[in-house]
């Protein structure tokens, strides 16, 4: 297990810009006066890159939640939000670990949803994608990707919220048209 350390504000993995929000934000939800018997996980991600962005989490204990669209310089957050179960011993509920999420993607260089047709969602087989499955993570990675828990910060409100956020930048653009010639050669390579 990674543990999480304090940092100083030289030491932040993601120094202080300021992104437009395009949808509720952690505080927004906190203040609406959450149930003190769910757990509150929120997914943060900034678009500091010079490309459009969908971006989408899953984590392994819970459906998913949901494809987000982010121009550069807006962020936007999920919530993943989850209730204890006592018969399940080994389910993580708060999201303190990296490892407890599933996978994520990027979608890069693609119109707003309301400029795409209707039958449309963006996918790895048509567009630049980068997909990252979270079975180890990758601590310190020269590659500065999502499974890198340095890249991240970790905010916790409560024993009940936390908070996760990552900075999308140029180099994860760089990483998704990497990962989709190498699928679509395959993809070549197979028919």
């Amino acid at each position: 297990m990674i543990g999480l350390a304090a940092c100083s504000k030289s030491d932040d993995p993601l120094p202080e810009k300021v992104f437009q929000d395009v949808n509720k934000t952690a505080e927004d939800y906190l203040a609406e006066e959450p149930d003190l018997e769910d757990y509150y996980n929120f997914f943060r991600f900034q678009n500091d890159s010079d490309y459009t962005l969908y971006w989408f989490i899953n984590t392994k204990f819970s459906p998913g939640g949901g494809l987000y669209y982010c121009r550069p310089g807006q962020q936007a957050t999920t919530l993943i939000a989850m209730e204890y179960a006592w018969w399940l011993d080994d389910y993580e509920i708060l999201i303190d670990n990296l490892m407890a999420v599933g996978w994520i993607e990027f979608y890069f260089d693609l119109p707003a949803p309301d400029d795409l047709p209707d039958w449309r969602v963006p996918n790895e087989f048509q567009d630049t994608c980068a997909m990252y499955v979270f079975t180890a993570l990758e601590p310190n990675s020269p590659k500065k990707t999502p499974k890198d828990p340095s890249q991240w910060k970790f905010e916790k409100f409560s024993d009940h919220s936390v908070r996760w956020t990552y900075r999308v930048t140029n180099a994860d653009y760089d990483e998704a048209v990497r990962q989709t010639e190498e699928r679509w050669a395959e993809k070549d390579d197979g028919e």
